[in-house]
């Protein structure tokens, strides 16, 4: 029996969701399943070594020349003559061409009624392929490594940059993961297309010996490297449930305004840590604990607290106004200049504020 899987998700946790879905086909059918997918989620390197996946073919699934990729995909779909062929994504644009594809039975996962993708997968599964058994067995197919007590592995980056813990907050990490002295190697992973943005981050390291970045290094060679390492740090994306999926020690930085806890479906054992912070008293902390997050103290209260430790009156002007520009990368702001944005404070002799100008408009009365 000949079966088709489409697979048009991008992320690597989205694919290793549709694992079991795989091996249920192939244990139902005992014939070894192909797939048309997306090239982002890696399903080539992530199912190299899947033995009920018979062949992986990346196809273009974007609305962009609609109509040609369209036809491509119908091209490509008559080109297995498959017996059954099966699209996982609730999708009008890819459901027509398959409408009037040669495959003998053609089934369409439906609408979505829960934003859980793992959760949709077998509740989809369970009404369109009851015969299908869904064993959410998310492991891939990777011999484990027994080598891994002292390496860890931490990106620090992910595809959605609205779910990135800061830059800033990275590096006081590998800083304090250094002093520890526990691991051999530290292998830093982001995305070689960012290297800009981490250009600083490489700088500060690449002189210590112990820390790797892998930034240029094959795809597949990453996956030897996470599966060498006992633990896996970073944002919640796709290296964090490619660790999950290895069963690592897993912990995964996540903001919950925009990200869900995908890698605890592929291993209960991740663990979480929220960027999310509230605001208690005069600091700020993680929601729902008392784990400080920072401070919220304005720059007035700054300014007094630096007088109360008799620092001079100048270091004090330029710690609170032109050393914080620059230490933000802003060069607008923090002095006085031509065509500079002019925000002032006024105080009286004993430093109380007696006016606020933001960009010269005078803001209070």
């Amino acid at each position: 029996m000949k079966i088709l899987l489409i697979i048009p998700y991008r992320g690597i946790g989205d694919l290793i969701f549709h694992i079991p879905l795989i091996r249920g086909l192939y244990k139902k059918y005992y014939s070894k399943i192909n797939i048309l997918t997306n090239e982002v989620n890696r399903a080539k390197n992530l199912l190299k070594n899947e033995k009920t996946v018979n062949k992986i073919f990346y196809v273009n699934f974007q609305r962009e020349n609609q109509i040609i990729n369209s036809y491509k995909l119908l091209i490509k779909v008559n080109s297995f003559n498959s017996d059954l062929c099966i699209l996982t994504a609730p999708s009008k644009r890819l459901t027509i061409p398959l409408l009037f594809s040669n495959s003998k039975r053609k089934l369409f996962f439906k609408k979505k009624s829960n934003k859980d993708l793992s959760k949709y997968l077998i509740d989809q599964t369970k009404e369109i392929l009851p015969e299908v058994k869904f064993s959410k067995d998310y492991s891939l197919s990777i011999s484990r490594s027994y080598t891994d007590a002292e390496n860890i592995f931490i990106s620090i980056d992910s595809r959605h940059d609205q779910n990135n813990w800061s830059k800033d907050n990275f590096i006081n990490l590998l800083k304090k993961i250094i002093l520890l002295k526990k691991f051999k190697k530290i292998y830093v992973n982001f995305d070689p297309s960012k290297i800009k943005n981490f250009s600083d981050v490489i700088n500060i390291f690449r002189k210590n010996s112990k820390i790797c970045f892998t930034y240029l290094v094959d795809f597949n060679e990453i996956l030897k490297i996470m599966n060498s390492c006992k633990y896996i740090i970073g944002n919640e994306s796709g290296p964090i449930c490619i660790g999950a999926s290895m069963k690592k020690n897993v912990f995964s930085i996540y903001y919950p305004k925009h990200t869900s806890k995908s890698s605890k479906t592929i291993y209960e054992k991740v663990k979480f840590f929220n960027t999310d912070v509230e605001k208690k008293d005069k600091i700020a902390v993680l929601k729902g604990t008392n784990s400080l997050a920072g401070s919220i103290i304005n720059m007035h209260d700054t300014f007094l607290n630096l007088k109360q430790l008799n620092f001079s009156l100048n270091d004090i002007v330029k710690m609170t106004s032109f050393n914080a520009a620059k230490y933000l990368g802003i060069d607008d702001l923090g002095y006085l200049g031509k065509n500079k944005i002019s925000n002032i404070l006024v105080l009286d002799k004993n430093f109380n504020l007696k006016e606020i100008f933001l960009n010269e408009i005078k803001i209070n009365d």
